[in-house]
């Protein structure tokens, strides 16, 4: 019976490693918005326990999360843009969590039923880490990375190499950003010295 409960508490320890990881390197970055750093979860800010925004509920989402009104990057933008059709609203919608704070529609203490957090900050995002709905002078999300790499195998590599990656083949927020680590700066998913995050995509 002692082993039978050893084992579980090492399968629980190995389960809780990776939220306790993610949620430490949370503590005093950017992303934690408590209003008090000592005190409360700084997981609240993007996610709840319980009443999940019900488009995101794998996520247990608390936010919410505005799916029109964006103007994108794309070849009206840039006529040498080869992603094809570029479209944050579709596929699996990854980046519109990170707009859900970033395009400064809603307040970040504000949940997705207009329940007010008087733990977190107040106000909307403000300065650089203010995107808006018009996203024409930023890096393109949504878009297929393989669109990419058909029109101009020359200039991209064929699959982009770790940690940047891929969502369901679409290129994401995510792709570059880890909105849990800010080890790196601005949330990247590695640092840019000699170009090397760029260089993960382009040629």
């Amino acid at each position: 019976m002692s082993g039978r409960v050893a084992a579980i508490i090492a399968v629980v320890a190995l389960v809780s490693v990776p939220a306790y990881a993610q949620k430490s390197r949370i503590l005093n970055s950017g992303h934690d918005l408590r209003t008090n750093k000592a005190v409360g979860d700084a997981c609240v800010a993007c996610h709840t326990p319980h009443n999940a925004n019900t488009g995101y509920m794998p996520l247990l989402w608390v936010r919410a999360v505005r799916t029109t009104g964006y103007q994108v990057y794309d070849t009206t933008v840039n006529p040498d843009f080869a992603g094809g059709t570029v479209d944050i609203t579709g596929g699996n919608r990854v980046s519109l969590l990170c707009m859900s704070c970033h395009d400064g529609g809603a307040a970040l203490n504000v949940n997705w039923q207009g329940q007010t957090n008087t733990a977190l900050r107040s106000g909307v995002i403000t300065g650089t880490s203010l995107l808006g709905q018009d996203m024409r002078n930023d890096h393109p999300i949504g878009f297929v990375y393989n669109n990419s790499v058909t029109a101009r195998p020359a200039d991209y590599n064929a699959t982009p190499t770790a940690p940047v990656r891929v969502f369901a083949g679409r290129v994401e927020c995510a792709s570059c950003h880890n909105a849990h680590d800010g080890t790196a700066a601005d949330f990247l998913v590695r640092n840019n010295d000699n170009s090397a995050l760029c260089l993960a995509c382009h040629k």
